[in-house]
């Protein structure tokens, strides 16, 4: 459903996710010593080892990290079959659970991993991984209502989790492209913009020094270069281009697909053309776009994807990139 999210969260759950580990109370096992040393191949060897003899084959903890082994050389599919057996020996510790619901996301088994991940929250409530990623599994299905319900319930364990600012974001962006899909403008909602940006601009004072602060900063970045385009300045297209600023290079397109046309779209002779505000982020991707003007039959939903594919050099200020919105034009002429 949102393929670009999805690689998004997905690299951001490998950064932003500190894996909760059980700590061995006696002695640590030589392949335990070796994961956390970063040697994550010998770490496997030497735990896969270790879960084939009867001292360690029903031990729940050596099973978890071998699970935590698969996962950091992304064999994600050995990484779920090690935490099932996790699980299964210890069903009291919500870590396997979390960490099993973690490896499922990142196979893009997003079901699986909001399941394994409400089941994670029944044993510790207080789990602010396992919230997580059910709000992102929950964001990935379409269930923006439950995913801005889990970054509530992460916010109120602790207000510093910068992802949880990141997913509420996110959860209030689709909400205005619900609207603006319903024949909303964007002129009516600039204030969603405005507490997005709010809430975004609460959560760094809040996030500072954290290990996701990046992405949050990211974000906030992306969302203040909508509201201030939207709520002081003239539409642009690419077809007449803003005046350049002092000291700024202005963004450059390198390459605009073209949208393709849709059998349905021509069989209803539909013609015109769609509007987009795309946001051309400062590290050189595409971050968000709303439909402004739309045309339906597949023909949004094309001219979305051909965005997407948008090769561009960032406006830079002062030598620096920086993200601008522009608006996109897509026309679509039978003839």
């Amino acid at each position: 459903m949102m393929k670009s999210s999805r690689k998004i969260f997905s690299a951001a759950l490998m950064i932003l996710i500190a894996v909760c580990v059980h700590r061995a109370q006696q002695s640590v096992h030589p392949g335990i010593e070796l994961y956390k040393s970063a040697n994550y191949v010998s770490a496997i060897g030497a735990l896969k080892s270790a879960v084939g003899t009867k001292e360690f084959k029903a031990n729940g903890e050596m099973w978890n990290y071998l699970g935590l082994a698969y996962m950091a050389t992304k064999d994600n599919k050995r990484a779920v079959k090690s935490f099932e057996k996790a699980a299964k020996l210890d069903a009291a510790k919500g870590v396997y659970r979390t960490n099993l619901a973690h490896a499922h996301f990142a196979l893009g088994k997003y079901k699986k991993a909001a399941s394994e991940s409400e089941k994670a929250i029944a044993i510790d409530p207080t789990s602010v991984t396992a919230y997580i990623i059910h709000g992102l599994a929950s964001y990935q299905t379409g269930k923006f209502d439950a995913a801005e319900k889990d970054a509530d319930k992460i916010l109120q364990l602790d207000r510093t989790v910068a992802s949880a600012y990141v997913l509420k974001s996110r959860v209030v962006m689709e909400r205005l492209k619900k609207r603006l899909a319903a024949g909303s403008s964007m002129k009516k909602e600039v204030e969603l913009l405005r507490s997005i940006k709010e809430l975004l601009a609460a959560g760094k004072d809040l996030s500072k020094n954290t290990s996701d602060y990046d992405a949050l900063n990211e974000e906030y970045d992306a969302i203040s270069a909508f509201y201030s385009y939207f709520s002081g300045k003239k539409a642009e297209t690419t077809a007449d281009p803003p005046v350049p600023e002092a000291n700024t290079t202005p963004l450059r397109l390198l390459s605009k697909p073209r949208a393709s046309y849709t059998d349905s779209a021509r069989q209803s002779n539909v013609q015109g053309t769609i509007k987009l505000a795309v946001l051309f982020a400062a590290d050189g991707k595409v971050r968000h776009i709303l439909v402004l003007s739309r045309l339906g039959k597949g023909l949004d939903e094309n001219a979305i994807k051909a965005a997407r594919s948008i090769i561009f050099d960032p406006k830079t200020r002062d030598g620096k990139p920086v993200s601008v919105v522009r608006i996109i034009e897509y026309s679509f002429s039978i003839y």
